[in-house]
């Protein structure tokens, strides 16, 4: 395996380590980036809309699984699930949080450059928050290799274009792996899957939203976020402002012929 995706496992492997051994104000301490993921229910309710719209019955891929959250949903709402991550340890967690499943998906640790399934194995592929530790080009063709014609795929990913958020990332490189920041996506790297796919449909989410994070364990919360969301929906749908979003989702769909 290259050495940069041996310090991608390692790093994952640590902090799969670190979150099980901590609370989670403990965990919040020594990973303060993930306490802003408190917000992050906006985008969650387009994934779980998608999830039970196409998962039922279906051949589904979580595409770097990490602790097997959206692996979970989508056998939960009726998949045959694969979940696939290069940390070892994360997908412990995995497995263990999905024990009590009537049919757990199967995790295995795998290069997600190099996946391990023929040419047109599954229906779906879900595919949260890892592109940015890939190379995007191997990444977008090989799931196009593994999508059945007809198939299609969501992703929620960060978007490199706001200054602010970028200089955060910049100035917290402990909290991350040396590949990461510079390949935090762009707009135009998400219509790179073009290449490949017929229908890109992306929507952007949370920048307003962050400023609840200070009250996420406050009775405020939810009321002060859900203000904010509205503001985000009303500011995040004026064009060129779309791209200071701290995140994305886009679902890939009509797969090229191959």
């Amino acid at each position: 395996m290259e050495e940069r995706k041996l310090i991608e496992a390692d790093f994952h492997d640590r902090r799969a380590r670190d979150k099980q051994a901590a609370s989670l104000r403990e965990f919040e301490s020594k990973y303060p980036n993930k306490k802003l993921y408190a917000v992050t229910r906006d985008h969650r309710k387009r994934i779980d809309a998608w999830i039970a719209q196409w998962c039922p019955g279906s051949v589904a891929l979580d595409f770097c699984c990490g602790e097997g959250e959206g692996a979970i949903k989508m056998s939960k709402a009726g998949a045959d699930v694969h979940g696939i991550d290069i940390s070892a340890d994360s997908l412990a967690t995995a497995t263990e949080s999905a024990r009590h499943l009537t049919k757990p998906p199967a995790f295995k640790v795998m290069d997600a450059e190099n996946l391990e399934f023929p040419d047109n194995y599954f229906d779906v592929v879900y595919a949260a928050g890892c592109f940015h530790h890939l190379d995007l080009s191997k990444t977008y063709q090989e799931l196009h290799r593994v999508l059945k014609p007809g198939g299609r795929v969501m992703c929620n990913e960060s978007l490199a274009h706001n200054p602010v958020f970028h200089f955060y990332r910049r100035k917290t490189p402990h909290l991350r792996t040396p590949w990461e920041v510079p390949h935090i996506l762009r707009v135009a790297d998400v219509m790179r899957a073009g290449e490949f796919f017929g229908k890109i449909d992306i929507r952007y989410h949370y920048l307003f939203s962050l400023a609840a994070v200070p009250l996420r364990r406050t009775a405020l919360f939810n009321t002060v976020l859900s203000i904010l969301e509205k503001v985000d929906r009303l500011v995040l749908s004026v064009p060129g402002v779309q791209r200071m979003a701290w995140q994305c989702t886009f679902e890939l769909s009509l797969p090229k012929k191959k």
